[in-house]
């Protein structure tokens, strides 16, 4: 006689689902990603003077535009902390005017390819300046490199992010990262909000590193230079005349050499090349650090910028 065996396993649902714990897992990394991210839009630029002024800086830079006067011009000042701590940007408006109206545009650690893709956004946004000014040493404008996640999201525009990691040889997982940095402001100014809790509890350590010596970078010679500058002076200058602005470049005072190969590169390619002061002409008692001017510095680098843009 068959006997019947019963199957005592209980049957396997068909869509499995998720315990209530994963869901509540879930939803604390949500609520802690959106928190971060708010914290950072919306707090970075209370606490932290640095982005505050960058910040407003790049929206100023970015309602420039052409003066309808021939008797004053509008000239736009870019660059880094040569810049930042080298000129006094007050001096300077003042000795400019009223044949110009000069305003900066600073974001520390950047180098030229920073500088190309961000004017270039700028001038598509709708800036327009009668002259652009790119202050950056010789070290700088031979530079590859980019100021990663913090310039994809403050300096380039989206579409130019594939274009800036491509130039600056980017992986693929560098450039993910790109494009992640430009669309969350946590994920780009991380590290700047890494500097700004540990200055808030420990401000020595960050003075400390403000106050380590700068060794300056040795330069090759400069007949390997001048070709890698000339196709940097020519790029800029054709990308500020397709918007009918006049470029200039101008060399900080450093003591390193290089300065004599931008001013022949500026010659060869019909770029004005200001150098008011000449490389390895001062002497350290007018730097901060051995690389960043001082006050005193900075009082007669701006001077001779106004006695040349003057004249």
């Amino acid at each position: 006689m068959p006997s019947s065996i019963s199957n005592s396993e209980p049957a396997k649902p068909r869509g499995a689902r998720l315990p209530w714990e994963t869901w509540a897992l879930l939803f604390c990394a949500l609520a802690l990603c959106a928190s971060a991210e708010a914290i950072a839009r919306f707090g970075l630029k209370r606490v932290s003077a640095i982005h505050h002024r960058i910040l407003q800086e790049a929206h100023e830079a970015s309602e420039l535009r052409q003066s309808t006067s021939t008797s004053q011009k509008t000239v736009l000042f870019v660059g880094n902390s040569l810049l930042l701590e080298g000129v006094d940007m007050h001096r300077l408006r003042t000795g400019l005017q009223p044949r110009y109206q000069a305003q900066r545009f600073v974001v520390e650690s950047t180098q030229y390819l920073d500088w190309y893709y961000a004017l270039d956004g700028l001038f598509r946004s709708g800036m327009r300046a009668d002259f652009i000014v790119v202050c950056l040493n010789p070290t700088q404008l031979a530079s590859n490199n980019i100021r990663g996640d913090f310039a994809s999201q403050v300096m380039f525009d989206a579409r130019d992010i594939w274009s800036a990691s491509r130039d600056s040889h980017a992986d693929l997982t560098s450039l993910s990262g790109y494009y992640l940095a430009h669309w969350s402001t946590f994920y780009a100014t991380r590290s700047e909000l890494r500097s700004v809790f540990m200055y808030k509890l420990a401000k020595a350590i960050p003075e400390m590193s403000q106050q380590a010596i700068v060794t300056p970078a040795v330069m090759p010679p400069d007949q390997q230079l001048i070709p890698e500058f000339e196709p940097r002076l020519r790029r800029f200058d054709q990308l500020c005349d397709r918007y009918g602005a006049k470029f200039l470049f101008l060399i900080p005072p450093v003591p390193q050499s290089g300065d004599l190969a931008i001013l022949a590169a500026g010659a060869h390619t019909g770029v004005r090349v200001l150098r008011p002061i000449p490389n390895r002409s001062l002497s350290l008692d007018y730097y901060r650090d051995g690389f960043h001017l001082n006050a005193k510095g900075a009082e007669r680098f701006t001077s001779a910028i106004i006695g040349e843009l003057m004249k």
